[in-house]
């Protein structure tokens, strides 16, 4: 097997100001039934640096921010893999980080978890 190439990057050169866009919570699948706790979140951060949306996954209970709040990220690693059909391949980026915290001092919701998260 491969040995998977993890890039460390410098996350104010590679992302600039991060603003916090929304989310998708990721459930966990058992025999085909979805869970009913999120395991985790695809975090939608605009990027001041790459132009545009950047999508963050972060395990554990999911986080809520004001739509535009200022938030960093934590610990972020990114990855690739190629997907090939034929003579045709994409790559694929992942990005995933540990933690996620707001970083704007106005906002009134500073990364509370999720109503109904324990």
């Amino acid at each position: 097997m491969a040995k998977v190439m993890k890039i460390i990057p410098d996350i104010n050169k590679t992302f600039g100001d991060l603003m916090y866009l929304g989310k998708e919570d990721r459930f966990l699948y058992v025999d085909g039934k979805k869970g009913e706790t999120p395991t985790g979140a695809i975090y939608k951060l605009a990027s001041s640096i790459q132009g545009g949306e950047v999508s963050v996954y972060i395990e554990g209970t999911p986080k809520e921010f004001g739509f535009m709040s200022k938030v960093s990220v934590k610990d972020v690693e990114i990855t690739h893999r190629a997907q090939v059909s034929g003579n045709f391949a994409n790559v694929i980026t992942a990005i995933n980080a540990v933690d996620i915290v707001s970083v704007d001092k106005n906002s009134s919701n500073q990364g509370n978890q999720a109503p109904g998260a324990k």
